[in-house]
């Protein structure tokens, strides 16, 4: 695939699938925003892979399961970049499924289930196709 000069925004890109993605795009010819909520680590050393590669790469702390926080990865990624081709919704994960049955599960981390996994996705994607569209 050939992504020279283009944009993109890996979500949850501090490890793991995220971090290969977006070294792949990097090969690849884009410049990457690596998006991060906790493993600051792993973005940084994400984000040196990539600009030894010879890419633009910029890090960005965000929980996309909140909306402002996913508004302002968007918002700060096109300041940086000036726009956005590529968006990777790969930001997610179950985490660990408390013990008992269905009923003993705490209604609140099924809320941060759908809120990192289904609203995650709908509020990059909300932000980003405004920009895309616009272009």
């Amino acid at each position: 695939m050939e992504l020279k000069n283009k944009k993109a925004i890996v979500t949850g890109s501090s490890g793991g699938i995220g971090a290969e993605i977006a070294l792949q795009f990097a090969r690849e010819g884009a410049d990457i925003v690596i998006n991060y909520n906790s493993n600051k680590d792993g973005a940084m050393a994400t984000s040196r892979k990539i600009e030894n590669i010879g890419r633009k790469c910029i890090v960005i702390h965000a929980d996309v399961s909140k909306e402002d926080q996913a508004k302002m990865l968007i918002e700060e990624s096109i300041k940086e970049f000036g726009n956005i081709d590529i968006l990777v919704n790969n930001a997610g994960g179950g985490g660990v499924i408390p013990e008992g049955n269905f009923t003993e599960i705490p209604l609140d981390f099924w809320r941060e289930q759908i809120d990192l996994n289904l609203y995650g996705a709908i509020y990059c994607s909300y932000y980003v196709l405004k920009n895309m569209l616009a272009k």
